[in-house]
């Protein structure tokens, strides 16, 4: 009969090689969308959109955190600000290349 530390330790090698399994199965999926979703002819819209989602969320929270903080650590301030200028950036970006591309309609 085994006693509860070898039960448990083999539980969490159970626990752990299922872990192990999923992460390598999410990769792999991971791996088969972006490829079938970058590499179709919906590719570049599908990268602009989500830019200029994610440049359009560091803005946006970055100024939420700037106005909601009675902090005026520069520090604290100045990277939240940085990275309000990495989203400009990027939204500045992606939106130019969508308009450039005649992606807005006017074909």
């Amino acid at each position: 009969m085994r006693d509860g530390k070898t039960l448990l330790k083999e539980r969490f090698k159970l626990r752990k090689n299922f872990s192990l399994i999923g992460a390598i199965l999410i990769s792999v999926l991971a791996c088969f969308l972006t490829k079938k979703i970058f590499f179709s002819l919906r590719g570049p819209i599908v990268v602009d959109y989500w830019a200029f989602t994610a440049g359009a969320f560091l803005v946006s929270e970055g100024l939420w955190r700037i106005l909601r903080s009675k902090e005026n650590i520069w520090q604290i301030q100045f990277f939240r600000l940085l990275r309000i200028s990495i989203g400009i950036c990027i939204f500045t970006i992606h939106f130019l290349q969508f308009v450039r591309d005649g992606k807005l309609g006017a074909q």
